[in-house]
């Protein structure tokens, strides 16, 4: 088996610069018992499943967007924080 058979899990992410002052939105996914997203996206069972969206200051800025797991919510902050030491959170 060559592994290039089935869908990609998950959805890709898009990192932006660490030198930027982002603000991002930071929710849990909900996953089903069987592993999908509402949308039907397979992310498989784990760690509680968070997506980050950033706003930059300017709309010339690539902004960061994506997924990870983390224990809770704080752990996922943290995460983000160590990657962008700038950015902030939306309440």
């Amino acid at each position: 088996m060559t592994g290039k058979v089935g869908a990609r899990l998950g959805r890709p992410s898009r990192e932006g610069s660490a030198a930027v002052p982002w603000r991002f939105s930071l929710g849990r996914v909900p996953i089903n018992c069987d592993g999908y997203d509402r949308s039907g996206t397979y992310w498989g069972i784990g760690a509680p499943l968070y997506r980050y969206a950033a706003e930059g200051p300017d709309s010339e800025s690539d902004e960061p967007e994506g997924y990870f797991r983390a224990a809770n919510r704080d752990t996922a902050k943290a995460e983000l924080r160590s990657r962008y030491p700038l950015g902030r959170f939306f309440r």
